[in-house]
């Protein structure tokens, strides 16, 4: 009989650890995925790029790329962009190659996603201005310019492409009512800044 009593709570205390867990997982699934973004960047702190790469890449085709939860979609677009940095670093001219993969995969995209993804664009190529504007400086724009290679635009050229990606950024005005903490693992934050928001 006392034996009964406690196999009954204990399968009860399994089915309730079992229910907590999966109510907690779904409740914050980005949970779920910060074990495998911390050993990614370990790999890369180690130098191990292209086993880092291999398991971004596992992350990525496991995540589903049409989810409309923004916690979901955040946690897929941080993934896509950690594939991306590792493989730009194993490529020729990775940086130029992955900023147009992720210019790309915005203009294929659709609400929140593409707004994300036109922004981190927008950013990219506006680093790549400001990394190489000693070299842009004398530049002057030309009609023999190749509109897929960024490497022979001009300043002006790439300022027009930037302000026409943020501004694609913020055209949806659907994207305004997402709470900007549902994107958290994408944003760098610092110290008191919530008064500034």
């Amino acid at each position: 009989m006392l034996a009964s009593h406690i196999c009954r709570w204990f399968l009860l205390g399994l089915l309730l650890l079992g229910y907590s867990s999966m109510a907690f997982a779904q409740t914050d699934p980005l949970k779920r995925y910060q074990t495998t973004w911390d050993s990614i960047k370990s790999l890369n702190y180690e130098g191990k790029t292209k086993t880092a790469l291999q398991v971004a890449q596992n992350l990525y085709t496991t995540m589903d790329p049409n989810s409309t939860d923004p916690k979901i979609l955040a946690a897929n677009i941080k993934t896509f962009m950690i594939v991306q940095q590792n493989q730009a670093q194993l490529e020729e001219e990775g940086y130029v190659k992955a900023l147009l993969r992720i210019e790309a995969e915005a203009a294929q995209s659709k609400g929140i996603k593409k707004a994300v993804l036109s922004s981190l664009s927008a950013n990219l190529y506006e680093d790549y201005l400001q990394s190489n504007l000693w070299k842009l400086r004398n530049r002057t724009a030309t009609a023999d310019f190749d509109p897929v290679d960024i490497q022979t635009w001009d300043i002006e050229r790439l300022t027009r492409k930037i302000y026409s990606l943020y501004q694609e950024s913020i055209k949806d005005l659907a994207t305004r009512q997402v709470p900007i903490a549902d994107f958290a693992p994408l944003l760098s934050t610092g110290e008191n800044t919530a008064t500034l928001r």
